[in-house]
């Protein structure tokens, strides 16, 4: 019975949660479900919106972070934003704008119906082939190098 998920609900609250709820005025009458919902809504911070998308929106230069990284950290930011369905929308408008890296900002601002994907697809490619230019540009001997007279 209700009562008795209650009960057991209670008993294996820690002391404080129990005392909260009879500070709310929580009574044994409530189900199990109504109690959980009030310390949800105790507990539980509420977010300022406007704030959140601040950070959001004042975070976007990347840093020195790969690709991923300085997504993953968008999408954290994002994800208190409430943007619902046009959240990659918008992760990837600040992808775009906060790229370090002139060349691929061109290339993802050139693209026609740039997704999320298909942006995150084109700065992999770009900071992988730059990693390869790298790394034949250090194997070279200074004697093979290209000398302009």
């Amino acid at each position: 019975s209700e009562k008795i998920w209650l009960a057991t609900f209670r008993s294996i609250m820690v002391r404080e949660c129990v005392q909260i709820l009879q500070n709310l005025g929580m009574t044994n009458e409530i189900t199990v479900k109504e109690a959980e919902d009030v310390l949800q809504t105790y507990f539980i911070l509420k977010r300022n919106v406007v704030y959140e998308r601040y950070e959001f929106n004042t975070s976007y230069q990347q840093e020195d972070e790969g690709i991923d990284m300085y997504v993953n950290r968008l999408c954290k930011l994002a994800s208190t934003c409430n943007y619902g369905a046009q959240t990659d929308e918008f992760i990837r408008d600040r992808l775009t704008i906060g790229l370090n890296n002139r060349s691929i900002k061109l290339r993802l601002l050139k693209a026609q119906d740039l997704t999320l994907d298909k942006a995150l697809d084109m700065c992999r490619a770009s900071e992988h082939a730059e990693k390869q230019v790298k790394a034949i540009h250090n194997k070279q001997p200074s004697s093979e190098k290209c000398q302009h007279r």
